[in-house]
């Protein structure tokens, strides 16, 4: 499937792949498991594909970097 004109740019091109995977997205049944990252400065959207449904974070590195925080925090506290 192609998602753009052949006269389109790069990003045009891009940007509608995208935008009909989000459509795509939303008009299954998986729409209610997108969901936004619970780190502190991170926005971005994820799709949970864990089998309970539980993903609270958009990677890896977010996670890491919210747990490590909460062990600071609590080594830090009396």
């Amino acid at each position: 499937l192609h998602f753009h004109g052949p006269d389109d740019s790069f990003g045009v091109g891009w940007s509608a792949g995208i935008a009909a995977g989000l459509a795509m997205a939303l008009g299954t049944s998986d729409a209610g498991r997108l969901g936004v990252c619970a780190a502190d400065g991170c926005d971005r959207v994820h799709l949970d594909t864990s089998r309970n449904g539980g993903r609270r974070f958009c990677s890896t590195r977010c996670q890491n970097r919210t747990k490590n925080a909460v062990h600071r925090a609590r080594r830090r506290s009396p």
